[in-house]
């Protein structure tokens, strides 16, 4: 594949921990105007302890819409690099890098399609 666009944030920590991300988060696809997929936006609530909860508004190909989904019962996992991992029903979802505590981007794992967000305090 050829990358098409990206942009390029230095992290602004040298260690992180799960700590590192606690409070309010919205988030939002970067989807290229090629991708035919779901898009979705909405808020998640990590604790500092590892847990997230929140809500997403989501919409797919032929105009499904899908509002308010509960994003319950996840849990996060932050590497000391600022790697890492959210988790929803003990199936890993994502991959994510810190870039500071009041920014991050994450790539969904499933699926055919991924998608990248970006998320932001």
């Amino acid at each position: 594949p050829i990358v098409g666009f990206g942009f390029i944030e230095p992290q602004t920590a040298a260690s992180f921990t799960n700590a590192s991300l606690s409070g309010n988060y919205f988030f939002g696809q970067v989807v290229p105007s090629a991708t035919a997929g779901q898009f979705q936006t909405g808020v998640e609530v990590l604790d500092g302890a590892g847990n997230l909860s929140g809500t997403a508004d989501a919409s797919q190909p032929g105009g499904l819409l899908f509002p308010a989904q509960s994003l319950a019962g996840g849990s996060y996992s932050i590497s000391t690099t600022g790697f890492g991992t959210i988790m929803w029903s003990g199936t890993l979802y994502n991959a994510f890098y810190v870039i500071s505590p009041t920014r991050w981007v994450t790539i969904d794992t499933v699926g055919t399609a991924p998608e990248l967000q970006v998320v932001e305090q």
